[in-house]
C-alpha cells in the first residue's frame, strides 16, 4: 500500500536528496550542479533521445504523442505545442528587451538596439545577402514583386520606407 500523501512524500524525498547532494533517482552522489548521478544522467539522456527518434519516425508530437506538424523549425510538434513555444518565445523576447538583453540570447544588447553585437552582425550579413540576391534576380527585396526602375524595392515598400524614415527620431 502506498503512502497516504504519496505526492507530498515524493516531493519531500526529492528535496531531501538534493539538499544532501544525492541523486534523486538513487543514493549515489549527484554531479555538482545537477540533481542526478552520471549513470542516471546518461540513462535519461539516452532514453529521451530514443523516445524523440521513435516519435519523430511515427510522425507524432515528441511531447504529447498527438499527430505532428513538421513546419516549425524542423521540429516535430503538434499545433498546440508549436503555439506554446511561440508564446513562450515572445514572452522571453519581451523580457530580454525590457531588461536590456539581446532578444536572441542573454548577452547585453548594443545601446539603442535589441540585439548584441554578434546577432546584429549576423542580421546585417543576412540582410546584405538578401538584398544582393534581390538585385541579382531583379525583384523587390521584401516581397519579390517587380521593383521600381533603378531601385531594389517595389513602390509599396519604397513608400513604407519613406513614411518610417520621417517618423524616426535620430539623436
Amino acid at each position: 500500500m502506498s503512502h497516504p500523501n504519496h505526492k507530498q512524500h515524493q516531493q519531500t524525498r526529492y528535496y531531501k536528496q538534493i539538499t544532501n547532494g544525492k541523486c534523486v533517482s538513487c543514493t549515489e552522489t549527484a554531479i555538482e550542479g545537477k540533481t542526478k548521478c552520471q549513470f542516471h544522467l546518461d540513462y535519461c539522456n539516452n532514453y529521451g533521445k530514443a523516445r524523440l527518434k521513435k516519435r519523430k519516425s511515427e510522425g507524432l508530437c515528441w511531447v504529447c504523442k498527438k499527430p505532428a506538424n513538421e513546419a516549425y523549425n524542423g521540429r516535430v510538434c503538434c499545433k498546440e505545442h508549436i503555439m506554446k513555444a511561440l508564446v513562450k518565445r515572445r514572452k522571453t523576447t519581451k523580457i530580454h528587451i525590457a531588461t536590456g538583453l539581446c532578444r536572441n540570447c542573454k548577452s547585453p544588447a548594443v545601446e539603442d538596439r535589441t540585439m548584441c553585437e554578434k546577432h546584429l552582425a549576423y542580421v546585417k550579413e543576412q540582410n546584405t545577402a538578401r538584398i544582393e540576391l534581390a538585385r541579382l534576380w531583379g525583384v523587390c527585396r521584401h516581397c519579390g514583386a517587380l521593383p521600381e526602375e533603378g531601385k531594389t524595392m517595389c513602390s509599396k515598400h519604397l513608400a513604407y520606407g519613406r513614411k518610417n524614415n520621417k517618423e524616426r527620431k535620430y539623436a
